[in-house]
């Protein structure tokens, strides 16, 4: 039914579509096309509690969305591929702007190419909330495999604080590497390039850990010189 250029459609007792577009002559054109402010708009009843849009596709993204918006010519931020706002509280339950959900995939897929791939920004709480077995996997390097993992930084606050109730704080996995002989006895071989500042846990044959801290390193050559943290006597839990 077509009103003032408008298309209506209405379905009373079906689960069918109210409005179907399909392109049968096009693979790769769209069968429903909108254009205006915004070019299409999908609402839901209420009362339903149900989706406003629902994309479906058998071999690719089921909703795309795409901003040809520059950032040089941007006054505001208005370039986003796809906008979700949500008016609920964490509160409530699922009440989020942009919700991803999969069963065997990553949820949410953030890539890019010069900048991070997943952006999170807040007023008056962390700029990411994780909660899993492990919160947070992070693996650094990109192509080059030489970045950090993970980098934390403040400009008035500790670069990372970490806080655990029933175990330590912090873990270095120790590398078991070969020793060698030295003046005072077997040496580590330690990484021959490191940045003053490094801290590396390490173990011998026998499974005994060991801290050195890098504490200089020649300018030519770059490499690294330890030293060992010096400890005081062990004692065995009891908490």
């Amino acid at each position: 039914m077509a009103m003032d250029n408008q298309v209506v459609g209405f379905v009373k007792d079906s689960d069918d579509a109210a409005v179907d577009g399909t392109n049968a002559h096009a693979p790769g054109g769209p069968g429903v096309w909108g254009e205006g402010v915004p070019g299409v708009l999908g609402t839901a009843r209420p009362s339903t509690r149900e989706i406003g849009v629902y994309g479906i596709s058998e071999f690719g993204p089921g909703v795309k969305g795409e901003s040809r918006v520059s950032n040089a010519a941007l006054t505001e931020d208005v370039s986003f591929g796809v906008w979700g706002k949500s008016w609920g509280t964490r509160e409530e339950g699922d009440a989020a702007g942009v919700k991803g959900e999969a069963a065997r995939a990553p949820g949410v897929w953030g890539k890019s190419t010069t900048n991070p791939g997943v952006l999170g920004e807040s007023r008056d709480a962390a700029g990411g909330d994780f909660t899993g077995p492990t919160g947070v996997v992070c693996t650094g390097g990109g192509s080059g495999r030489r970045g950090p993992g993970i980098r934390a930084s403040s400009e008035e606050g500790c670069g990372g604080e970490f806080e655990s109730p029933m175990h330590a704080q912090v873990r270095l996995v120790p590398n078991e590497v070969e020793f060698v002989p030295g003046e005072a006895g077997p040496n580590p071989k330690l990484p021959r390039f490191g940045r003053p500042g490094e801290l590396i846990a390490v173990t011998d044959a026998e499974g005994t850990c060991s801290l050195w801290l890098c504490v200089s390193r020649l300018d030519f050559t770059l490499t690294a010189a330890w030293a060992p943290v010096q400890l005081g006597a062990t004692i065995w839990g009891q908490a």
